[in-house]
C-alpha cells in the first residue's frame, strides 16, 4: 500500500485520494494473499504436534495483524503524518 500510495502522490493527487485509491487498487491482492498464507498455515494447526500448533497459530496472528495493519492503521498513520 505504501509503494502504490506514493505513486499516487507522485501523479499530484491529495493524500486522502491517494491513499484511497491505493487501497481500492490493493486491498484485495493484500486480503486474497493473507488468506491463503492463513489458510495453509491453517493445515499445519489441525496437526497433533503441539509445538507446530504453538507455531501455526502465531502465523496466523501474526498474518491477521499484518493485514488490519496495512488496511487500517496506516491510512490513519498518513492521514496525520505530515507528507507533502
Amino acid at each position: 500500500i505504501t509503494h502504490r500510495f506514493r505513486e499516487e502522490m507522485n501523479r499530484g493527487l491529495i493524500k486522502r485520494d491517494a491513499m484511497k485509491l491505493a487501497i481500492e487498487r490493493t486491498g484485495l491482492s493484500l486480503v486474497e494473499a493473507a488468506s491463503t498464507t492463513v489458510a495453509g498455515i491453517a493445515s499445519i494447526f489441525f496437526m497433533n504436534i503441539s509445538a507446530l500448533q504453538e507455531f501455526a497459530l502465531l502465523i496466523i496472528l501474526m498474518t491477521i495483524s499484518s493485514l488490519i495493519g496495512a488496511v487500517f492503521i496506516l491510512p490513519i498513520f498518513y492521514d496525520f503524518k505530515f507528507i507533502k
